[in-house]
């Protein structure tokens, strides 16, 4: 193999090269240039990598985070609803006492199956507690705490308002149970 065989590096012509593989210093200081530019070229590429994996972990970290909070979140609400639930217990084992069922049964024989508020009679009639027992627990088994309400008026009304809608207005008497 002859010195003219081979390539410049810098230029590509067939000329007699030197050690380094370059015909002439202008092809040496080219070819440190183009090496040069290439290390910044890769530098760049590196740093711009580098910028995407960040964040791309940073999407996913917020991503982690997001459903963080989105788990504390149904695990604040999953608390609330055993709560509700455990209250719901104890309201459904309260409407199933025998005291409230015949409390209810002498309420509805005493003001009849018509709404105090709206006048029906179609639908669900429920005995509604003026004083809710939320707020005034000791007049649950009270009768003159009691009215006679549609289900539709009587889930408007709650536990905030605290109309009386029967006719003349009976006072509420306190619980005369010892315990109240």
């Amino acid at each position: 193999m002859s010195r003219y065989e081979s390539r410049c590096k810098a230029c590509g012509g067939r000329r007699e090269l030197s050690a380094s593989g370059l015909c002439s210093e202008k092809c040496k200081d080219r070819w440190l240039k183009r090496l040069a530019e290439d290390k910044e070229r890769a530098k760049r590429k590196g740093e711009r990598r580098r910028k995407k994996k960040e964040r791309n972990q940073t999407k996913e970290q917020r991503k982690i985070e997001r459903l963080q909070e989105s788990n504390a979140k149904l695990k604040r609400q999953n608390a609330r609803l055993k709560v509700a639930l455990g209250r719901q217990e104890t309201v459904d084992q309260f409407y199933q006492s025998r005291e409230w069922q015949e409390l209810r049964y002498k309420v509805l024989k005493k003001y009849g199956r018509r709404c105090m508020c709206c006048g029906t009679t179609k639908g669900v009639i429920q005995v509604d507690h003026i004083k809710p027992r939320s707020k005034y627990p000791m007049l649950a088994l009270v009768q003159s705490n009691l009215q006679v309400l549609c289900r539709d008026c009587n889930l408007g009304k709650s536990n905030i308002d605290e109309t009386d809608f029967r006719e003349g207005n009976e006072p509420i008497e306190r619980s005369k149970r010892p315990n109240d």
